[in-house]
């Protein structure tokens, strides 16, 4: 007998106990007092932080929906979501502990026919990957397309943020892992270095550094002209320290909060920028920027995919972490 869970892209989950049988938890929580459908409910709505949302999602009333979580909380006797007035709901501590697992189970329950078979089961269903946000015009389309085109059963969410609303996404269970750079990370990671990213500088094509673009030059070469720098969480920091570790100070005239800002000063002759990923989008109406590779000897940001230690992998997480490493491993045309 199967279970259906109504989704956006409909996927089918076994019963995990038949009515007439007991299976009961150590903690004594029979198998009977929850379904699948009460846990892929929950996961939606944390997902999404709002009832709304989540219910617009499942094409269920939102009064299925409370009745779900509202079913969970009574039979583990904790609050599992917090409502957060004007805002949504928010995953508990003990939300948080609970999304971790039921992602797996669900993930578990829906490769159970294809087990029983002896098939390969497919990879599907729905996972949300964070990327940082200066990344995410790189390597995010790619993502999407690959997994997609891989495993036509899955759906792709990309969550952007700066560094510490990737960490709050992470922590929160809204994503199952991220990627990023290895900049401001604490304990309690698992992290998996994907490949070290030097800075490069940026000028824009009529200055005069860019007629011979193939020479490595030096930040001192433009210590006295203006500087447009990225500014997010851990961002302008992280860029300073260039500069400091060769003891120079740049002349800041402008700060932007995405790439593409940055690329868009620079382009207008308002000054040069020193980055780390570089690639060849344009944005509507700008002119090119050229890319100079640095003499100095400066280290390298890391690329990394990060997530928070403990929790057990699914195979759907542990097969898109696979195509993520083998689409950066690949991108050396865009990456300087």
């Amino acid at each position: 007998m199967t279970l259906r869970i109504s989704t956006s892209k409909e996927r089918v989950l076994p019963r995990i106990a038949p009515r007439h049988s007991t299976t009961t938890f150590r903690q004594g929580i029979s198998m009977e007092d929850f379904t699948l459908v009460q846990l892929d409910y929950f996961c939606v709505v944390a997902d999404a932080g709002s009832m709304t949302a989540a219910a617009a999602k499942l094409s269920v009333a939102q009064s299925t929906l409370s009745s779900a979580i509202t079913s969970l909380e009574r039979r583990f006797g904790a609050e599992l979501l917090r409502r957060i007035p004007r805002r949504g709901v928010e995953p508990t501590p003990a939300g948080l502990r609970l999304l971790s697992s039921a992602r797996r189970l669900l993930d578990d329950a829906a490769g159970l026919s294809s087990v029983i078979q002896g098939e390969a089961s497919e990879i599907a269903g729905r996972i949300r990957i964070a990327v940082y946000s200066p990344l995410a015009p790189i390597y995010a389309p790619r993502i999407v397309a690959s997994l997609e085109a891989q495993h036509p059963g899955l759906e792709v969410t990309i969550v952007e943020g700066d560094n510490h609303q990737l960490w709050s996404i992470l922590l929160q269970g809204h994503a199952e892992f991220a990627l990023c750079y290895d900049v401001a990370l604490g304990e309690g990671w698992d992290i998996e270095f994907l490949r070290d990213v030097p800075p490069h500088v940026i000028v824009p094509e009529n200055h005069p550094l860019a007629r011979a673009p193939q020479r490595r030059i030096r930040l001192h070469e433009l210590i006295d002209e203006p500087a447009v720098l990225l500014d997010m969480p851990t961002a302008l920091h992280h860029y300073l320290g260039y500069f400091r570790a060769l003891g120079l100070e740049p002349r800041i005239r402008h700060t932007a909060q995405n790439y593409e800002t940055v690329r868009a000063y620079v382009a207008a002759g308002l000054g040069y920028s020193v980055l780390n990923h570089r690639y060849e989008a344009r944005s509507p109406g700008a002119s090119s920027v050229v890319p100079l590779a640095l003499a100095d000897r400066l280290a390298p940001a890391r690329l990394c995919i990060v997530r928070p230690s403990g929790p057990v992998d699914s195979r759907r997480s542990t097969a898109c972490r696979s195509l993520v490493r083998t689409i950066v491993a690949g991108a050396d045309a865009v990456v300087g």
